[in-house]
């Protein structure tokens, strides 16, 4: 390779790795915050920003359950990763903080053991709750378990899509405009 793509590729590399710190950063920031300001301190840094209180609380939340070593641990996964598997974890915490699903490492390494994207390992957690944990099932089969509903929601998302192209083909001309997949998404997901 050319010294000059050498170098483009090592800055792009570290502009990764800065944007993988900054959210980190800002998420303990936002809860520096909030634990000494509360929500009205979330609220003047939501107007000096213009992010959302709730995307600053999700930042403030997912720095104060993913402790620096397991970022240190899991470098190959993206923040969206670290994330969902907060966000599932705490749906553990809340009705057995014993459960190993309870712990935002359980996710990670269901995330890396199965190959998930982020949006896999959401899925999966919507599927695995509390209510629905195979508790009697050994730790191996509760992931097998889990990763089979990650697929069949990854499969009901493709599905969607196949359909909305389908409709925007044959009906786009007829009715003047077409249907947006993310909108579609998002009302497939929220009901």
């Amino acid at each position: 390779m050319s010294k000059t793509l050498n170098h483009l590729i090592d800055r792009f590399v570290q502009a990764m790795k800065n944007e993988r710190n900054a959210r980190w950063i800002q998420g303990e920031i936002a809860d520096q915050i909030n634990g000494k300001f509360g929500y009205k301190g979330l609220e003047e840094l939501s107007r000096a920003t213009g992010l959302s209180v709730r995307t600053l609380d999700s930042l403030r939340y997912t720095a104060r359950r993913i402790k620096p070593e397991l970022r240190e641990k899991y470098t190959n996964l993206s923040y969206s990763h670290f994330r969902e598997a907060a966000l599932a974890a705490q749906k553990f915490v809340k009705v057995n903080p014993d459960a190993a699903e309870a712990d935002p490492e359980w996710w990670l390494k269901a995330a890396i053991e199965h190959g998930w994207q982020s949006d896999h390992l959401r899925a999966g957690a919507r599927f695995h709750t509390p209510e629905t944990s195979p508790e009697s099932l050994t730790l191996a089969d509760r992931m097998a378990w889990l990763q089979k509903r990650a697929l069949a929601a990854d499969h009901a998302f493709h599905e969607i899509e196949m359909a909305v192209t389908r409709f925007n083909e044959q009906h786009a001309a007829y009715f003047g405009s077409t249907l947006d997949l993310l909108a579609v998404r998002s009302a497939a997901k929220a009901s």
